[in-house]
């Protein structure tokens, strides 16, 4: 490697307001950039900044302080020596930055030139740590957020985290600013989340986890939407005859009260409340008492799938149209990336 940590770019900043009769702010900046080993570079360069624009320039091929603007010979003209002694002072710049990398070619270990095979590559030499990103810019959202940054590491992150990160990168304009599920305003942001992780976890089969997931998006064929598509289907609810939407079938009817009653004194037992969040986000996984949530979690998911299907028995015996709205698994399959609210 021959160049010294990361080129060591800007390693001192001067940065100072000149006011003017006309109060004006004016910026002054000097770069001073050393390297080694850098090809087709110079091992020293000073460059200064006057409101960003380019005013003085030094480097260590040329070993002269030379102005960059017209106007700074004009200024400098009563002063012959300006420059000369701009060019001293720069000078003794030089040598002390060459010091200083010098200084870090020893606790880097690389003294030698590698590419000339002076030295050879020690394993232990240290490596700056690169950290990656999905390259998100402007855009946010839940689904956009990183949690552990830190762990975004070349080195140090996982295959999840990386797989995670690069959906994130391909599909950001998508998922800015979209909620996690339909039901995420309903319930609130501020409790668990949907447990996808817990979706496909015995003893829950595949069926019951597809509804779930189902449940989760909105895609599940109401009364409401079907109405919209076949006027034959009435957009109410059969047992109590208000508007049935994916909310009225699996947390407002009236029939669900005695149902989480039940569902209460049954989680009870285990020392959990049941909630509606928990109901349709699904209990959360705890591996520390594993067997307790995988059962917790089949109440939740296999009691969505109970009502899904009452809800649909019900409706065909109601003959509204002769249409079921819920209980048509083929609809809800083929409707299974629209949100059917």
């Amino acid at each position: 490697m021959r160049l010294v940590g990361a080129e060591i770019s800007v390693l001192s900043l001067l940065m100072m307001s000149l006011h003017g009769a006309a109060a004006l702010t004016h910026s002054l900046k000097f770069f001073f950039t050393a390297s080694s080993g850098v090809p087709n570079f110079p091992e020293f360069v000073s460059v200064g900044l006057l409101d960003e624009v380019e005013i003085s320039h030094y480097d260590s091929d040329t070993r002269r302080s030379e102005p960059r603007q017209d106007w700074m010979i004009r200024v400098t003209e009563d002063d012959p020596q300006f420059w000369q002694r701009n060019t001293e002072l720069t000078m003794g710049a030089q040598q002390d930055f060459r010091g200083h990398i010098e200084i870090a070619k020893r606790r880097f270990n690389q003294t030698g030139d590698y590419s000339q095979k002076e030295v050879e590559p020690d394993p232990a030499d240290p490596f700056p740590e690169i950290y990656l990103s999905p390259g998100l810019g402007e855009l946010t959202g839940p689904l956009l957020a990183t949690t552990r940054p830190e762990a975004l590491t070349l080195h140090e992150a996982d295959k999840k985290t990386l797989y995670f990160n690069c959906v994130k990168g391909i599909n950001r304009s998508g998922l800015c600013d979209r909620l996690p599920t339909v039901w995420s305003n309903r319930l609130g942001q501020n409790g668990p989340g949907p447990q996808w992780r817990i979706l496909y976890k015995p003893p829950l089969k595949k069926r019951t986890a597809d509804l779930q997931w189902r449940i989760l998006h909105g895609a599940v064929a109401s009364n409401a939407f079907i109405s919209v598509i076949n006027p034959t289907v009435l957009s109410k609810c059969p047992f109590c005859d208000l508007r049935e939407t994916i909310y009225h079938v699996f947390t407002e009817c009236k029939r669900l009260a005695s149902f989480f009653s039940l569902l209460t004194s049954v989680f009870s037992l285990f020392n959990v409340v049941f909630t509606e969040n928990i109901f349709i986000m699904g209990a959360a996984y705890k591996k520390a008492e594993k067997e307790k949530w995988q059962l917790l979690s089949y109440l939740s998911g296999s009691q969505n799938g109970h009502l899904f299907k009452q809800e649909g028995q019900s409706e065909g015996q109601r003959g509204a149209g002769g249409q079921s709205s819920v209980a048509g698994e083929h609809q809800g399959q083929a409707l299974a990336r629209v949100p059917l609210l």
